[in-house]
């Protein structure tokens, strides 16, 4: 059996998101984008302002962590996918998608009516993965300003 088939045939574990769980959210974001970047995940609590690590997810396959989704509530109303990532071994199994859904259903759980979440116009990867779990343009619109 070749190490892909291997990997398809392994299960897929979602469970919340622990402070020990961080370090290894970090090198799957750091092999995604190619350096390290979100010292911010390193001290979720203070940069959500309180807000709830249950909202977030690991996924694990024998034991190792190969995916994450960092989300909370903005309000009772709204929840915020921040940010979502999978272990480039280990795209194509469907666990962003996993990741993605348990943050739904947590939100849900919550009493959230919406989830809202951003990316790049240039990420095409992760619009059409956005696109593929039933997000859509919202009202709001991102400005900015260089200086």
């Amino acid at each position: 059996m070749g190490s892909v088939a291997k990997k398809r045939s392994r299960k897929i574990h979602i469970r919340e998101l622990t402070d020990e769980d961080m370090e290894a959210a970090l090198a799957i974001d750091k092999k995604i984008v190619g350096k390290e970047r979100a010292m911010t995940y390193k001290d979720p609590m203070n940069f959500y302002l309180g807000g709830e690590l249950s909202m977030s997810f690991v996924a694990e396959v024998d034991g190792k962590i190969v995916g994450f989704a960092v989300a909370r509530l903005r309000d009772p109303d709204t929840g915020w996918l921040q940010a979502v990532g999978v272990d480039p071994e280990y795209r194509g199994h469907g666990i962003g998608a996993k990741l993605v859904e348990a943050v739904f259903a947590r939100c849900r759980s919550k009493g959230a009516k919406t989830v809202h979440t951003v990316a790049s116009w240039r990420d095409w990867w992760m619009l059409s993965f956005l696109n593929s779990l039933e997000f859509s343009r919202g009202e709001m619109v991102d400005l900015q300003k260089t200086l």
